[in-house]
């Protein structure tokens, strides 16, 4: 347990560090706290596009953070053959898959977090379809400004790494920016309970993401790994239509509930509808899709162990 605890603390501090990552979490926050001044004049449908705008650049963020994350913390080491130091010692192949799919879902989870909480931001911001709360958004613009001088100021007086002293440092500063709006500005039209229940559905969906990204690290280059990645995003999404398997012969309908089981339905984590409707969220629903992200996760998991056992490791094949 000791040693899964290691890698993962390991893996998710690599995946922080990465240039990219800080590059990719600071674009978009940046274009969660623009989007309510881009759906102005929606004839009242402002607040559901800035909604489902920032719930999709979460998405494909985390996405996106995955790939890149799962590359530099598993499928460079794979490459270059450093795993056999970890596997030379008493980690074992398991441990070893466990620690960094958790900690590289750790990494995107905590992007996934830091954009939640400006999505909540971006709420208060949009007080109407003609008005915006423009001191809100110039603080909250001057929050990632802030975050990067403290990441300097680490990087200069302590030698840390830049990016993730940035990183680190601005996800507390998007919550304590959220809930001084959530304090001190009036309540907005939708109800902030039901965004949060919705962005909290939403980050469920990152460990699948992440153990999916780490699994296909092992065998893949990034290239390949976000092409694979991208395909199986698609089938997510599609997933209810594609696999129905209504009209159709008992074979075909094997096959298609076949693919249903074993292919992620992202359309579980997106209930942006209910927020639009202004509809809360059940907690049983929250449950049910918090045992779907486990259950995914563990079963691709396992997996990603199966391969790493059968993988090539450097120039040397490990068993």
């Amino acid at each position: 347990m000791r040693n899964t605890v290691v890698v993962a603390i390991g893996a998710s501090r690599e995946a922080l560090r990465s240039p990219v990552y800080a590059l990719m979490l600071m674009t978009a926050l940046l274009l969660i706290y623009n989007y309510p001044a881009l759906a102005i004049y929606t004839f009242s449908e402002q607040m559901k596009m800035v909604v489902d705008s920032s719930m999709a650049t979460i998405l494909l963020f985390s996405f996106l953070c995955s790939i890149i994350c799962a590359y530099a913390a598993v499928g460079r080491e794979m490459r270059d053959g450093t795993v056999l130091t970890l596997l030379s010692k008493p980690v074992g192949i398991f441990q070893f898959a466990v620690g960094k799919t958790i900690g590289v879902s750790l990494a995107a989870l905590w992007a996934a977090a830091t954009c939640s909480a400006g999505t909540i931001i971006s709420v208060y911001v949009a007080v109407d379809q003609f008005r915006l709360e423009m001191t809100l958004f110039f603080v909250a613009l001057g929050s990632v400004f802030a975050a990067t001088l403290l990441g300097l100021a680490a990087n200069y007086l302590r030698g840390a790494s830049f990016s993730e002293a940035s990183c680190l440092f601005l996800l507390p500063i998007t919550i304590v920016l959220a809930i001084s709006a959530w304090t001190l500005l009036p309540a907005p039209e939708i109800m902030i309970s039901t965004v949060v229940r919705a962005l909290i559905v939403l980050m469920l969906s990152v460990p699948v993401f992440a153990t999916l990204s780490g699994a296909l690290a092992i065998r893949h280059e990034f290239v390949q790994m976000l092409v694979i990645g991208c395909a199986v995003f698609v089938l997510g999404m599609m997933s209810s239509y594609l696999f129905s398997g209504r009209g159709c012969g008992p074979l075909t309908s094997f096959l298609s509930n076949t693919a249903y089981a074993f292919v992620p339905n992202w359309q579980f984590f997106w209930v942006a509808d209910a927020v639009a409707m202004n509809r809360p969220i059940p907690w049983r629903y929250m449950a049910k899709v918090a045992c779907y992200s486990a259950v995914m996760s563990a079963l691709i998991m396992f997996w990603t162990g199966m391969l790493l056992g059968k993988s090539e490791v450097g120039s040397e094949r490990h068993f």
